[in-house]
């Protein structure tokens, strides 16, 4: 990394300590919290678009952090407003949608080169020890519409963590770049697995600080790594 990534990488990481010192402190007051994560959120998203981006693949990166912060808006800093919580429906899907937007525009970035041998084969085995237990859990938990779109979101994050996953040996981008692209998007993976408990597992819809932590603590690296790969002078080898 250059100076200026990791000077960005150290502040993130600073800032997520904050947030994991916050939620133990404001347990209780989701409108605060809400508000100091969206921030941290909203900082990338301004980053990005201050960000210089050289080739296409630069705008396809930061048009996905854009989405984050989209996405976001809705499930995080709506939730802190009076008149909205974060189990309104329509907060719910309008976030999802967001996130799905997002993980699309990384799931273009990562199936460059695409090819499907056998190493593409195994690395379905760690998204699958991941995703199964919680949709053994959580599935029958979930009624209605919501179910299906459950089901199509799940699809969704994880085609996307399994291709970041194969860019390592895919070739089309250098190696580093591929290897924080790997890492951004087994790290969503994890991190939107703890979000699917906050929305649909019964007792964790308010503040479990535990959950919050393995979210954010997965959530803020995968996103940092997206955006460091945005300062990158040459993405594609």
């Amino acid at each position: 990394m250059n100076q200026i990534q990791r000077t960005v990488f150290i502040m993130l990481m600073v800032d997520l300590c904050g947030i994991l010192y916050l939620q133990h402190l404001l347990a209780d007051n989701f409108a605060i919290m809400g508000v100091v994560l969206y921030m941290v959120i909203l900082s990338l998203a301004a980053g990005s678009l201050m960000a210089p981006r050289p080739s296409r693949l630069h705008r396809i990166v930061g048009l996905a952090i854009l989405f984050i912060a989209v996405g976001d808006f809705f499930l995080v800093f709506l939730g802190t407003l009076p008149m909205f919580t974060k189990d309104d429906l329509f907060v719910k899907v309008f976030g999802m949608i967001g996130f799905i937007c997002a993980y699309s525009t990384l799931t273009w970035l990562f199936t460059r080169g695409f090819t499907l041998g056998k190493p593409d084969l195994l690395m379905l085995l760690p998204v699958f020890v991941v995703i199964s237990p919680v949709l053994y859990v959580l599935l029958p938990l979930i009624k209605g519409p919501m179910f299906y779109f459950a089901i199509f979101f799940t699809f969704i994050v994880s085609f996307m963590a399994w291709n970041g996953l194969c860019v390592i040996h895919r070739g089309f981008y250098t190696r580093k770049v591929a290897v924080r692209f790997a890492m951004a998007g087994f790290l969503m993976l994890l991190s939107d697995m703890g979000v699917a408990f906050v929305m649909f597992y019964p007792g964790m819809q308010t503040n479990v600080p535990w959950l919050e932590n393995e979210i954010w603590i997965t959530y803020v690296p995968a996103w940092t790594l997206v955006f460091i790969n945005l300062l990158e002078e040459r993405l594609a080898n």
